[in-house]
């Protein structure tokens, strides 16, 4: 009779692959500092009204909107701490309800936070806290030495995509100092508004998703509006948005807008509500990204639709644009969806037809941050 062979399944892969375990000890001493008090600086986010969680706009607001973007309000996709310590170390501590788990994107996007250097010239990449799939269902902890690392650096943390946080502490030793963050360059933020794509979805970590890659490349500050199943340009969606001290708008819902009619009755229209408050802000249009739009279908809305029905969508887009430039507005600016994917590997960019994994969302960010460099040109 040949051995049975044991099956690995999730954390039980470090058995084998002892590069796949995560240390959770906390092997030093350390002093916890809340994200919400200074001198960290937080960014993308804001407290309930009641003070017990994070929200990405006023409860009052998000509950006229739709059920969904009142649900989703509670994610903290976009949120950002920034600080400076001289910390050997870093830890991270979180406390929420509930773990988010999707079957299609990771955990470490979904809850978990990564950490990046930030420098006089980039940020970059240093580490990912690694949710506890296992025993964090009401939060975890995680923390790592910062090799190499000598005298006062500035970080930036971002948070969960798709998870609530009602607190979050950084622990750094306690004999090291906690300072304020590096400032952003372009400090009034760029605003995104729109779907799950917008929220992050399926991106691996949180500074993958599109959005983050944008911001962080031209060191400004964000807020991310994306809101899964539920960006659909209602008017008092769109007074809160023109409402906000901001550098750019990208306006990115065409895969929530159910219908093309609808997009129709919407997108002009929402439009032209911001722009009676905001005249001047750079606004940047997108179409939904598609890597082909011949003789297939993708899934839209729970059912399956044939790729030319996106043509027709991106035609309600783009006439948007058209009349915004023939009214004379110079400050507008069409982004094709049809771009995003372009090249040999158009079909490696997404998990499911329609979410961008990693690669996706870079291209879509690539498209995205050209468009926005391009209009800093012509302001200067």
């Amino acid at each position: 009779m040949s051995e049975e062979i044991k099956v690995i399944n999730g954390e039980d892969i470090a058995s084998v692959d002892k590069n796949f375990y995560v240390d959770r000890s906390l092997k030093y001493p350390l002093v916890w500092y809340d994200v919400k008090c200074a001198p960290l600086d937080l960014y993308g986010i804001m407290r309930s009204a009641d003070n017990s969680t994070y929200v990405r706009l006023p409860e009052s607001i998000a509950e006229r909107v739709n059920d969904g973007v009142q649900s989703l309000n509670y994610n903290t996709s976009g949120a950002r701490v920034r600080f400076s310590t001289d910390s050997p170390y870093i830890a991270l501590r979180c406390v929420y309800k509930k773990m988010s788990k999707f079957p299609h994107m990771p955990a470490t996007g979904v809850s978990g936070f990564d950490l990046y250097l930030d420098t006089d010239y980039d940020s970059v990449y240093y580490r990912t806290f690694i949710p506890d799939i296992k025993n964090g269902e009401t939060g975890y902890v995680c923390s790592g030495e910062l090799t190499q690392r000598e005298g006062m650096n500035s970080y930036t943390v971002n948070f969960p995509l798709y998870n609530r946080m009602d607190e979050v502490y950084i622990g750094i030793a306690p004999d090291a100092v906690m300072d304020h963050g590096k400032r952003y360059t372009i400090e009034k933020p760029i605003v995104f508004y729109g779907n799950s794509v917008t929220q992050g979805g399926c991106a691996s970590r949180p500074g993958n998703a599109y959005t983050a890659m944008v911001a962080r490349w031209l060191d400004a500050d964000h807020i991310n509006l994306g809101f899964s199943g539920s960006g659909k340009s209602e008017p008092d969606m769109i007074d809160y948005i023109a409402s906000l001290d901001m550098s750019f708008f990208v306006y990115d819902y065409d895969h929530n807008a159910g219908s093309v009619d609808y997009l129709k009755s919407s997108h002009e229209r929402g439009f032209k509500q911001f722009r009676e408050k905001q005249p001047d802000t750079p606004v940047i249009m997108l179409s939904m990204p598609n890597w082909e739009w011949k003789n297939q279908t993708y899934c839209f809305d729970g059912g399956t639709v044939p790729f030319g029905y996106a043509k027709y969508r991106r035609d309600v887009i783009y006439n948007t644009y058209s009349n915004a430039i023939k009214a004379g507005d110079e400050r507008v600016m069409f982004v094709d969806g049809r771009s995003y994917f372009a090249g040999r590997n158009r079909y490696d960019c997404t998990v499911d037809g329609s979410h961008p994994n990693d690669l996706g969302m870079y291209k879509m960010a690539e498209s995205v941050a050209d468009a926005i460099e391009l209009f800093l040109r012509k302001l200067k």
